[in-house]
């Protein structure tokens, strides 16, 4: 591409003809028409994604509040990024060069952050809540019974608002109502 337009530049400044200026159109065209400008951007869109979480969470995993995180919320968490990953590089929605789907990696930054910070409070809930999100999103209603300091109105809230939710409400008292 590089040699390509060095070698317009130089025709154009040798010959400033209407042949060179059809040449530019034809060139113009082709490369709308292959649509690699939009290719490129989304290219350019995943490689910043990448340098976000290698420079914000995978630098930082050690930095736990109880220590040293297990392998278990490790894989949990790269789980997470790899699925957000996989969003911008093949849903349609997130191809493109507009605003609008500049604006959108917005709400895919945050959910990284949110999985992260989760993360980091090493709650049991965390190690199992690709499983658990799964559930939520598949069932009408869900029923947790955890041992406290697991993560129920703690971490569960924040992981459904990453995944989307716009309304999650915790309750208190916690019990759930039940007749015999």
């Amino acid at each position: 591409m590089k040699k390509h337009s060095d070698k317009m530049i130089n025709d154009s400044i040798e010959n400033s003809s209407i042949k060179f200026r059809q040449e530019i159109g034809k060139l113009t065209n082709s490369y709308l028409e292959q649509d690699t400008f939009s290719h490129d951007t989304n290219l350019l869109k995943v490689t910043a994604l990448n340098a976000f979480i290698r420079d914000h969470i995978l630098h930082q995993q050690n930095s736990t509040k109880g220590g040293a995180p297990n392998k278990t919320s490790v894989s949990m968490l790269n789980q997470h990024i790899d699925r957000i990953r996989k969003l911008l590089s093949t849903k349609d929605v997130y191809q493109g060069c507009t605003l609008e789907h500049f604006q959108m990696i917005v709400s895919l930054l945050q959910s990284i952050i949110i999985y992260y910070n989760c993360f980091l409070l090493q709650l049991p809930l965390f190690n199992v809540s690709i499983d658990l999100l799964k559930q939520i999103e598949n069932n009408t209603v869900t029923t947790i019974e955890t041992a406290t300091g697991s993560g129920k109105s703690t971490l569960l809230p924040a992981l459904l608002i990453a995944e989307g939710y716009d309304k999650v409400i915790v309750t208190q008292p916690r019990r759930l109502p039940c007749s015999s």
